[in-house]
This record gives structure tokens, sequence and C-alpha cells, in this order.
């Protein structure tokens, strides 16, 4: 079989072109009966399914969320990943727990439907970023969390632009995020470090040249202990600079 599209990768530009939830359900309408024609229909049917559901610009109910995290289900196991197909079965059953997994889908004693049947494992969640502008929604619900177990339907909507994805941690769609409040506490203590190495290579530099104008060997000694001790602290501080800038990076994109 054909790999099958997943929906975890997600454009990193917004979209401008608002789509409609009726335009979402009939693409999704559409998705759920190409997995009955095939590999090459059905990915071809995620793939429309994910470019409308990117730009969906309001938040959405239960029962979209629910066959979103089926059809990733669907997906999932259409790779042969049968771990993220349970756990998106286990997501959508848990978004609306009348959804069925219909026969035409998978039969009584088929593997995919002992997968559809597999119980749910444990929950956790991890912390959300918010966005600088704009909204966030998890399963059409502001967030403030994402879970860390399951698949979920990620959406960024402004009024103007939208952002949208059935996703995973901490795999997210792009978004203006806000700035994280231990990045400026890094960038300042980088700045430090770098001036304080800056200065003590400058005072290591006068003991270098004092030691070669040393008249005698006691002078020339104490200039030379005194030029190592400065470098050797110079480069600490340097690599204390490099160091916290790095960290600063690192939070800020995360």
């Amino acid at each position: 079989m054909l790999p099958l599209l997943s929906f975890l990768a997600a454009a990193q530009a917004a979209c401008t072109l608002p789509r409609t939830v009726v335009e979402l359900d009939a693409v999704l309408d559409r998705a759920e009966s190409a997995w009955e024609e095939g590999p090459t229909a059905f990915a071809d049917a995620t793939g429309l399914t994910a470019q409308v559901l990117e730009c969906v610009n309001t938040p959405l109910a239960a029962t979209e969320v629910a066959r979103l995290r089926r059809l990733d289900g669907l997906s999932a196991f259409g790779r042969r990943d049968a771990a993220r197909s349970a756990a998106a079965f286990a997501a959508a059953r848990s978004a609306d727990p009348a959804l069925p997994l219909p026969e035409s889908m998978a039969g009584q004693g088929s593997p995919l439907r002992a997968i559809w049947e597999t119980p749910a494992g444990p929950s956790a969640t991890a912390p959300l970023r918010g966005a600088s502008r704009g909204r966030l929604y998890i399963n059409g619900v502001p967030a403030t969390t994402v879970p860390t177990t399951a698949p979920f339907v990620f959406q960024w909507i402004d009024g103007v632009s939208a952002s949208g994805a059935v996703a995973t941690a901490p795999a997210l769609p792009g978004y203006p995020r806000k700035a994280n409040p231990a990045r400026d506490p890094l960038l300042v203590g980088a700045g430090v470090a770098a001036a304080a190495g800056g200065v003590l290579y400058g005072l290591a530099w006068q003991q270098h040249d004092a030691a070669t104008q040393a008249k005698d060997l006691t002078t020339l000694d104490a200039a030379e202990s005194s030029n190592h001790t400065l470098v050797i602290a110079s480069a600490s501080a340097g690599s204390v600079a490099v160091l916290a800038l790095t960290s600063a990076l690192l939070v800020a994109k995360f």
C-alpha cells in the first residue's frame, strides 16, 4: 500500500482565504468515502481536507474534531503506524462517543476494527505558548495546553488569517507566538558575559604588553601569570555568553 498523507505536516504561512465548516464537512465526506477506493483516491481526498482545514476561520465543533481524528487514524493505519492509528481513534471516540467506524471502513474481525476498539491509554498535556495576536483553539476550544499522547486539532484564528491542522506535540503549525519570558534574562546574561569577556581580554593584553617590557624576571613572571589568568577568564566569559545566547535562541523558538 502506498504511503498515505499524514496531517502532521502543516503550512508555516497562515491562510488568508477563509473556508467554512460546511466546506470542511464536504471534503470530510469525500475523504471518508475515498477510503474504499484505494490509496491514491484516499491520499488525494485527505490532502484536500488538510488544505481546507488549514483555512477554516471558526472554531470547530466536536463532530468535526472527531471526524478529523478518525480520518487521521485511517491515514496512520495506511502508513502501518498502528500506535498513531490507535491514539487517533481513541481521541476521536473521546471527542464524540457516538462516532462509529462504519462497516464500509472496517468489517468485523478486521485488523482496522481491532485497532479502532483499542482502549485509550493514559493522557498527558504540555503547555502551549500563547499567540501574540488572535486565539488558539485545541479540539475546538480555547486552550493553554496541548495533548502529548494523541493527535489533536490545532487552530489559530485572528479574524483575518487562520492556520489549522491535525497535529501532534511538539510539531505545531506556525503561528505568531508570544515572546517567552525566559528569553530576556538569557539575552541580558549573554550581553553581560560578552562585555565581561571583552574587558578581561583587554586587561590580558595590557599584561602581555607589560611582560614584553619587563626589566627583570620577577616582573616578567608576574605579568605572564596575570596574562594567563585573564585570558582563561576571558575565554570562560565568552563561553558563558555563547551558551546563554544559544539558550535564548532555543527558548525563543520553542
